[in-house]
């Protein structure tokens, strides 16, 4: 019962953690785009740019820690 909720806490922080960090991410990248007026990037790869790292950081990072990959048994390596 206590690894449960050990396990529970451990996931739902490092959950929070990673949305924090993401939000901290965007506020900068927004910020550096509006203080650089987006000369240097075009919008469209700002926006994919943007996109992706949402994609990364909510669905690939979390599920790949979750649920890791299974390793084969040592004899079928």
């Amino acid at each position: 019962m206590l690894d449960i909720l050990l396990t529970s806490l451990v996931v739902s922080s490092f959950l929070l953690f990673i949305l924090f960090v993401f939000f901290l991410s965007c506020f900068a990248s927004l910020f550096l785009c509006i203080s650089s007026r987006c000369y240097s990037i075009s919008p469209l790869l700002f926006c994919f740019l943007f996109c992706s790292h949402l994609y990364f950081l909510t669905i690939v990072l979390p599920h790949s820690f979750l649920f890791p990959t299974p390793r084969l048994p040592s004899a079928l390596a």
